[in-house]
Order: C-alpha cells, then sequence, then structure tokens
C-alpha cells in the first residue's frame, strides 16, 4: 500500500509539475513575439517537408484551435518561381476536419495578394504541384481541399500560358516574325522563361469573393468555384469587370462558366459557356444576352468599334486558334440620331482581320466616321440610311446595299440613293476596290460626285444604272446615264467610262453612246455655251484631260460632225492637238446660237493652245466644199491661218462661189465698192492691203449670172 501511495505521489508530481511546463510552452510559442517566429518557422519548415516548393511564414497568430492569422506568407515552387505572396491572410476552419485529413478552410481574407498561375510545358499547373495533386498511385484518392467564404482585397493575378507559334510558320524567320506580330497587339506580354515563352496575362487589381472555391476531391472532381462578386481589370484581352456572380469549374486547359449577373463599366451581361487554352490564345463558346451594351467596353473584340450602345444577343464560337466568330441577333445600337438593327456574324481573324457572315442591318443616319477605322480609304463623309447585306471580310466582302447617303461636305447635306449588289475590298493598296459591283439604281447629286471627280462639273442629278468595277480612284462604269438639272431637258448616254482620279488631273477613258446629249440641259455648267437642240452618236475618249484623244460621231441639229485627234479641256485651258473635224450640213446659227443660217460642209483641222493667262498660239486649217451661209451659196472655202507671238497670220484665203465679182481696192471713206467679174480661169488676187486690217470691208455685186468668181489672199497677209 505504501508503495502504491508513493507511486501515486511521484505520479501526480510529474503530472502536476509537466503541465504548467506545457501550458507554459504553448503560452510562450502562441502569447509571445518571439514565440510567434519561432512557430512561424517550424511550420515553414513542416510545410516545406510535406509539400512540394518551399514555404516562408514571417508570422503567425490566433487561436490556432479555429482561426489563424498569417503575415508575410511566400509560396514558391519546387523550381524557385513564385507561386503566392500573401502580406496578410486571416483562415478560420474546424480542427476536426483538419485531423480527419479533410483541408477545410472555412473563411479566408487575404489583402492584397499575389498570385501567380503558371502553366508547364507538361500541362500541370504549378498549384497542382506545390499540393502534390494527382502524384498519387492511379486511382488512388485525392485529399479534400476546400475553401469556403474566401475573400480577396486589392489582389493581382498573374496567369502565365506556354506561347508557340502557329504551325505555318516552319522557318526561324517565320517564327520570329509571329512572335513579333503577337507582341505587337495591345495588350499582349509574351516573355522569355526557363521552359520557353509564355503568354502573360494579368487581373489586377482583383477583388472577389468565393462562396465556395473546391480545389480537389478525393473522386478527382475539377476545380470547381462559386463567387459572389468580383470585380477586376484584365490585361489581355483588355477587359475590365465591375461585377461578376457567376460559378463554374476548370480542369486542365477549360473553363465552363455560368453568369448569373456580370457588369462591365457599361455593360450588363448573363450567360455561360467555355474558354479553353490549349495553345497559343484562349478559345470562346459561350452566349450572353447584353440588355445594355456598350461597343467601348468591348474594344478587346475590336479596338475599332464605333461608340455606340444599345442592346444584344451574342454567341461567341472560336474556329480555330486564329478564328473566332461573334453572332450578334436582336442587335440595337444608337447615339443620337443614328440607329443601327438587325443581325450579323463578326468574325475576327488573326490573318485576315474582320469579317462578317449573314450580316443583315437597317441603318439609320449610321455617320461613317463610325466605320472608317475599318475603311479607313472611304473618300466620303456624311451618313447612311438603308439597309445592309453582307458576307465575307474587308478584303473580298460581298455586299448588297440600298441605301441613302447625305453628303455632310454638300451645304444642306446633298442625298444620293444608291442601290448595288456585287463584291468589294477594303483597306489594300489601291483602297476600295469594286469586283463587277452591280448598280440596280441610283440617283446622286452631281455636287457630291464632283468632290470625288472635280473634272464633272454637270449641275442638277444623275441616275446610273450598270455595273462598276476597279479602283475607287480608277473605276470603269459600263451602263446607262441619265442627266437631269432641274425642269431642264435630261440628257442621256449609255457606255462604258473610267474615271481614274489618282493624279493631279482627271483621266477619261470613255466610249458611250449619246441619246441624246441636251445643250439646254447642261447649259448652267457651260454658261459660254449658246448651242440649241441636241446631240446624238458615239463618243470615245483616252488619257487625260491635259490630252485627251477624242473620236467621235455625232448629228443633231447643229448638223453632223465626226471628230478625231487630240483636246485639252483644262479651263480657261483650252486646246487642240492634231484635231480633225468632217462636218456635213453645219448649221452656225445652232451652234451659235444665233446668227445666219449655214449649211456648211468640210474639214476643220486645229493644233494650238488657248489659254487666258497668255497669247494664244497655234495653227487653223479651215477646207469648205459645196455649202451655203443663208441664201448665199459657194464651192470652195480654203482658210489657213496661224497664231504666233500675238499675231494673226494669213496662209491662205481661198473662195469661190458659182456666180459673183471680185473685191475692188478698199475703198475710201464714205465710197461705194465695186466690184468686176473673173475674166480667166486664173483670176488675180487681191492685195495684202485689202485684209491687212480687221476694219476693212469689201462688198460684191453680182454683175452677170452664173459667172465663176474667186478671192484668193497671198502668203504674209497679217492682222495686229
Amino acid at each position: 500500500m505504501r508503495l502504491r501511495r508513493h507511486l501515486l505521489r511521484v505520479v501526480a508530481a510529474l503530472v502536476l509539475g509537466t503541465l504548467p511546463v506545457a501550458a507554459g510552452i504553448v503560452v510562450v510559442l502562441l502569447y509571445t513575439t518571439s514565440g510567434r517566429l519561432l512557430l512561424a518557422r517550424e511550420i515553414s519548415t513542416r510545410l516545406s517537408r510535406a509539400l512540394n516548393g518551399r514555404f516562408e511564414v514571417g508570422a503567425i497568430g490566433g487561436s490556432f484551435v479555429s482561426d489563424l492569422v498569417l503575415d508575410r506568407v511566400v509560396v514558391r515552387d519546387t523550381a524557385g518561381e513564385l507561386l503566392a505572396s500573401l502580406p496578410h491572410a486571416e483562415v478560420r476552419y474546424r480542427l476536426p476536419n483538419l485531423l480527419g485529413g479533410r483541408i477545410i478552410i472555412d473563411h479566408v481574407r487575404l489583402l492584397q495578394p499575389v498570385i501567380y498561375i503558371t502553366k508547364h510545358p507538361n500541362r500541370r499547373m504549378n498549384y497542382e504541384d506545390v499540393l502534390r495533386l494527382g502524384l498519387g498511385p492511379p486511382g488512388g484518392p485525392s485529399p479534400l481541399v476546400e475553401f469556403r467564404d474566401v475573400r480577396v482585397v486589392g489582389g493581382l493575378l498573374r496567369l502565365a500560358l506556354p506561347w508557340s507559334p502557329p504551325d505555318t510558320a516552319t522557318t526561324d524567320e517565320l517564327r520570329a516574325a509571329a512572335l513579333a506580330a503577337d507582341r505587337a497587339r495591345p495588350g499582349r506580354v509574351i516573355e522569355d522563361s526557363r521552359e520557353g515563352l509564355r503568354k502573360v496575362i494579368t487581373f489586377n487589381p482583383l477583388t472577389v469573393t468565393f462562396r465556395q472555391l473546391r480545389v480537389a476531391t478525393p473522386d478527382h472532381k475539377p476545380l470547381a468555384f462559386v463567387i459572389d462578386t468580383l470585380a477586376t481589370r484584365m490585361s489581355d484581352p483588355a477587359i475590365t469587370v465591375t461585377n461578376l456572380v457567376a460559378g463554374g469549374w476548370t480542369a486542365g486547359d477549360s473553363l465552363k462558366f455560368t453568369v448569373t449577373r456580370g457588369a462591365l463599366p457599361r455593360t450588363d451581361f448573363s450567360g455561360g459557356g467555355a474558354v479553353t487554352w490549349p495553345r497559343r490564345i484562349p478559345l470562346y463558346d459561350f452566349r450572353f444576352d447584353v440588355p445594355r451594351l456598350d461597343l467601348a467596353d468591348l474594344h478587346w473584340v475590336s479596338p475599332l468599334f464605333p461608340d455606340l450602345r444599345g442592346r444584344a444577343r451574342v454567341i461567341a464560337r472560336s474556329e480555330s486558334d486564329t478564328r473566332t466568330d461573334y453572332d450578334v441577333r436582336a442587335l440595337s445600337l444608337s447615339r443620337g440620331p443614328t440607329l443601327v438593327e438587325g443581325s450579323v456574324v463578326a468574325v475576327t481573324d488573326g490573318n485576315r482581320g474582320l469579317g462578317v457572315r449573314d450580316m443583315d442591318l437597317r441603318l439609320t443616319l449610321l455617320d461613317l466616321d463610325d466605320v472608317r477605322r475599318y475603311l479607313d480609304t472611304l473618300p466620303l463623309h456624311g451618313t447612311l440610311t438603308g439597309t445592309v447585306r453582307g458576307d465575307g471580310f474587308l478584303d473580298d466582302l460581298n455586299l448588297d446595299a440600298d441605301v441613302v447617303f447625305r453628303d455632310a461636305r454638300v451645304p444642306g447635306e446633298a442625298e444620293n440613293h444608291v442601290a448595288m449588289q456585287g463584291r468589294l475590298s477594303f483597306g489594300g493598296r489601291q483602297g476600295t476596290v469594286l469586283h463587277q459591283v452591280t448598280v440596280s439604281a441610283s440617283d446622286l447629286d452631281l455636287r457630291s460626285v464632283r468632290l470625288l471627280a472635280p473634272a464633272v462639273i454637270l449641275h442638277g442629278r444623275a441616275q446610273a444604272e450598270g455595273t462598276l468595277d476597279g479602283p475607287w480612284r480608277d473605276v470603269t462604269f459600263d451602263g446607262d446615264l441619265v442627266h437631269r438639272d432641274g425642269e431642264r431637258p435630261e440628257s442621256r448616254a449609255s457606255g462604258t467610262i473610267t474615271l481614274d482620279t489618282r493624279g493631279d488631273t482627271l483621266g477619261l477613258d470613255m466610249d458611250v453612246e449619246l441619246a441624246p446629249l441636251s445643250f439646254e440641259g447642261i447649259r448652267p455648267a457651260f454658261p459660254a455655251l449658246v448651242s440649241r437642240g441636241t446631240l446624238e452618236g458615239t463618243v470615245r475618249t483616252s488619257g487625260t484631260l491635259a490630252r485627251l484623244d477624242v473620236n467621235a460621231n455625232l448629228h443633231g441639229e447643229i448638223g453632223k460632225v465626226r471628230a478625231e485627234g487630240g483636246v485639252t479641256l483644262l479651263p480657261p485651258r483650252w486646246g487642240a492637238s492634231r484635231l480633225q473635224l468632217v462636218f456635213n450640213d453645219l448649221d452656225l446659227a445652232a451652234l451659235r446660237g444665233g446668227g445666219p443660217a449655214t449649211r456648211l460642209n468640210g474639214t476643220l483641222a486645229a493644233d494650238g493652245l488657248l489659254d487666258t493667262l497668255r497669247a494664244p498660239e497655234g495653227t487653223l486649217d479651215l477646207g469648205l466644199g459645196p455649202s451655203r451661209i443663208r441664201e448665199f451659196a459657194f464651192d470652195t472655202a480654203i482658210v489657213r491661218l496661224a497664231v504666233h507671238d500675238s499675231l494673226i497670220r494669213l496662209d491662205t484665203l481661198d473662195l469661190r462661189w458659182p456666180a459673183g465679182a471680185r473685191p475692188a481696192p478698199a475703198p475710201s471713206a464714205g465710197a461705194a465698192a465695186t466690184a468686176e467679174p473673173f475674166a480667166s480661169p486664173s483670176p488675180p488676187t487681191a492685195s495684202a492691203s485689202s485684209i491687212r486690217s480687221p476694219s476693212c470691208s469689201a462688198a460684191w455685186r453680182v454683175t452677170r449670172p452664173g459667172a465663176p468668181a474667186r478671192l484668193k489672199a497671198r502668203p504674209g497677209s497679217i492682222w495686229r
């Protein structure tokens, strides 16, 4: 008995002596600065042994039974690269879960954490390596790792994904070019690492509340999350999220999600889908309803989107790592009087740029400046109203449009209606190019046309039906044209016209049939034009207005005229180069708008230049056959003139008529002139003095009907 009592005393003494020591050790460890530092180092060591990588805990506090407070926590992977840096972390948990091997954290609060998630070339994530997820025997259970009520305030999340060039980059030069092109994208960061090139995406700042964040389960379910709220700025693509309520899961290189409510700065949305990143860029497959939409929030899709707001339904699907389709339905966008409604599949292609499919849009006063970023060579300024349908990329777009263009550069905003169907190309070296585009109807204000081709000086409006082909600044029209200027008579033409506005001087190649051209209809554009009636026939030209080759065969009230040669049509500079005119029944009264009626038959050869800024230069060779001036008929008239240095030189003047008399010497003032008939086949010539001055006059009196008459001047006669 005495031994038993002795043993009890010894045990009691040991217990009573040990418990205070143990309690003192716990108190020292938990409630003194040096003890917490020692405990933090011990925990860092044990975590580094239990898991892959290296753990550093700067300070530790809390009850340890249900909560911890950690400061200056740094986690690195096996390569020494940063996984997480946590300046301050608060954790609550239930100890039985931890003792049972279930890592269930009921509350986590992280202040300004920095988290680096890296995907290795072997497709494993760095956090999977650190936590030893998936490294057990095949089919073996994983631990349950789940975080609840996770709150991140002002954090930074960095996602690094392996980068590789496209399969088409088969040489070092092509791979270098692909890398340079990708690095040139807005927001794109591609960095070098020991494992090769990586594309880096950041979320900064990141403020988020996870209701649940499940990292691993015994049955190997993927990482899952439920987000109560999230706000961040994503770097690539450049998206600013102001609020997000969502859930989803991710495994490997796939993320599936459902968005209950999402908000960008001026856009609200809901929907769901998937994002994968197997190689170079994210691939999308999602659907969103967007009751409030601002295209400025979608510059990550295309930085060229105009400043429009409205609503839409969007279905995005990536066809490859270089091409994504955005199917936009129930689209309605507006800004002030501008309205765009309809549907379109917008296609973004890394190689060809922006394209569309099944585009069917209704436009109301759409400002062309809103689309000029896509069509930087478009030479128009104003608004469009009408319907536009199309398929293709900007370098090969099939378009069906019926629109009214209001030209902002013309006072009163001139209206131009065009209905057209065909292929167009935009943005190339030649600018806008039309490929056999059919113009089924048009009504154009020629003031707008004149801004594109200043040589078109006609007033009024023009209607055109036909085809357009070629670059905008060197376009060919083949079809029918009608010109109207108010209530004046209309003019019509059909054929082919090419306008080349690439240079300083308009190029004009045409082959048209006038049916007819009304002088009265075009007179406002040519105030000096006094001709009466119309012209019909063919006109062919080639060259520029500085040197235009002409071949024409025309007829009308003025008579019949055939013309061939070169002309200069640059008012006030007019010219002719080897111009040959052949005319029949030419009526100078109709041509000049008055004077005696004529029926002239003959030829005219002209060579020279007339310019109001300098004296005229050139030659004129007129030859007339049997003709009539009012009642006066003659057989032959030949006139050759030369103009040089402000002098008109008469080379030849030869006039013959069936009956008449030769002129007498110039009369003195107040005296009557007389004339005598020629007496021989070689008639005498008039002296130069009789035609030296334009003030000279001569009169003929027929003395014997039927007697031949001739008037001839020698070379060298001059008018000053």
